[in-house]
């Protein structure tokens, strides 16, 4: 940022003036009730305050505040400046000043320039020359403020704060990749997966049902649209196509929310459940083909054809209680108690939470292994 030097007169009606190190106005003001908000912030936007600079010795308590809360060194005058005095510094800039106030506060922006003019110069060259024009301001700040006793000194003092801060940010970037351990690494893998999976069965849907649309002529829209009379069986069976083929699009729709909602639970921590009423064979296609249920949670209330689900690699299914020992025979998957599992309601969503899931699934296949050992035992016999 630039270095800028601060005039100000304060009072009732305050004005506030600002140059660069070379003598350039980038501000002048006079007001009444100068709120320190918009006092503050109008310095900040014009650069990297160095000087607050007032013409009256000793210095008012309102420009030290000023100076203490931009961080930055006050510079007083030997004695209170003159009107004489003060019309020679501005004389110059007569054509920028609207009144005594800004005529202040500019005086005392030019006098402390004046007592620093010489650094500013010397600094400005050498830094020039070295290539180091974009630390000036750093490196005159901890000049004037007595950080550094000399332009060299001033220089390896700011090198070493920029290459520490630089090490730094190393260091935290570092320490936040190391505190990722590797199982919330695979997690994030299987949670990228998945959603990639997602992401390929909607495109693939997708397109499907682009291309049947576009398969069918408009003209059989437009004959929908148009006809009254239902009677022409031709244009009835058009009409019934296309309106296969738009509730095949609405269910898309439907799916990839359904979708971006399973995302979302996912990644707060959820394992989103999805529920059937019934479970037929055509039911089980038209849902795989949605939202595609190998490795997904299953919740039903009804028992029978619970064997279809063999063939879609669910992860488990939840049912209201204990079933028979008969069903639990012929599934190749987890059966988890409706009992055991804590479930919620999030945006229509059924889910529970993954942690306690992963604990159920580990005690249901566990009970699963027992009974399938007890079942060969007794077929040994």
């Amino acid at each position: 940022m630039k270095p800028i030097i601060i005039g100000y007169d304060p009072g009732t009606t305050a004005a506030l003036a600002i140059i660069d190190t070379s003598k350039n106005i980038l501000y002048l003001k006079s007001k009444k009730e100068f709120k320190k908000k918009e006092l503050f912030e109008s310095i900040i936007k014009k650069g990297m305050p160095i000087i607050v600079a007032s013409d009256r010795s000793p210095l008012p308590k309102s420009v030290e505040k000023l100076a203490s809360s931009l961080n930055c060194k006050t510079y007083e005058p030997p004695e209170n400046l003159s009107n004489l005095e003060k019309y020679n510094i501005v004389k110059d800039y007569l054509d920028f000043v609207k009144n005594d106030h800004q005529r202040d506060a500019l005086a005392s922006a030019l006098k402390a320039y004046q007592s620093y003019s010489k650094l500013f110069m010397k600094t400005d060259k050498t830094v020039s020359y070295l290539g180091l024009s974009e630390f000036y301001g750093k490196i005159l700040k901890a000049l004037i403020e007595g950080e550094a006793e000399n332009i060299s000194e001033g220089i390896n003092l700011i090198l070493n704060k920029v290459r520490e801060r630089k090490e730094d940010y190393v260091e935290r970037k570092d320490s936040k990749i190391n505190a990722i351990s590797s199982k919330d690494i695979e997690k994030m893998r299987d949670i990228i997966n998945r959603q990639e999976n997602d992401i390929q069965i909607l495109k693939k849907y997708n397109e499907t049902l682009n291309k049947k649309l576009e398969k069918t002529d408009e003209k059989f829209k437009e004959r929908k649209i148009k006809s009254e009379n239902f009677n022409d069986e031709r244009t009835a069976e058009m009409n019934k196509h296309i309106y296969k083929i738009e509730n095949k699009i609405e269910m898309q729709k439907i799916a990839m929310e359904k979708m971006k909602a399973f995302r979302k639970l996912e990644n707060k921590g959820y394992i989103p459940i999805i529920e059937l009423s019934v479970i037929k064979p055509e039911e089980l296609a038209t849902l795989n083909q949605m939202l595609d249920i190998e490795g997904r949670v299953l919740s039903t209330k009804s028992f029978m054809n619970i064997h279809l689900l063999n063939d879609y690699k669910i992860q488990a299914l939840i049912v209201p209680n204990n079933l028979d020992e008969e069903v639990y025979r012929n599934v190749d998957f987890p059966i988890i108690s409706d009992e055991e599992i804590k479930k919620e309601e999030i945006d229509d969503i059924t889910a529970v939470r993954k942690e306690e899931f992963d604990e159920k699934l580990k005690k249901a296949r566990k009970s699963g292994f027992i009974q399938w050992v007890n079942e060969y035992k007794k077929r040994r016999l």
